[in-house]
């Protein structure tokens, strides 16, 4: 019998507070959380492996919207839903995140129970589509 792994989160945050409240939430949607202070941490991990997930601070250098971007046009990562979390949600974010292939935009602060919903509809979809193409 095969036993199940806990979906892969990686979480790109220079934030101590926001780490520590997405370990939280993630854990408790059955995710196996990893986090990195910089896109450049995180590059190692992302060259050998496929997450399920990818949540990424705005505070980050470069830019989260920039990381992103450049995360969908490779091939392996495009399909992997990105979400940002943002100070400021206005029309300018929205425009940003769609150029930059953003699947969601979180507003801060972020209330726990709208982001558990957001990752069990990543979580569904996800799953829904490695069957379709699996």
């Amino acid at each position: 019998m095969e036993v199940a792994q806990s979906p892969v989160a990686v979480i790109i945050t220079p934030n101590a507070t926001i780490r520590a409240l997405l370990e939280m939430v993630l854990e408790q949607e059955g995710f196996k959380a990893q986090f990195f202070g910089t896109p450049q941490e995180a590059m190692t991990l992302l060259r050998e492996s496929v997450p399920r997930l990818l949540l990424l601070d705005e505070g980050l250098t470069p830019d989260a919207f920039s990381v992103s971007g450049r995360l969908k046009m490779t091939r392996r990562l495009r399909d992997v839903p990105v979400l940002v979390l943002v100070s400021e949600h206005d029309d300018r974010t929205r425009v940003t995140a769609e150029i930059s292939k953003v699947d969601h935009v979180i507003p801060k602060p972020f209330e726990s129970r709208h982001l558990r919903s957001l990752l069990r509809s990543v979580l569904c979809s996800s799953t829904t589509h490695e069957a379709a193409s699996g």
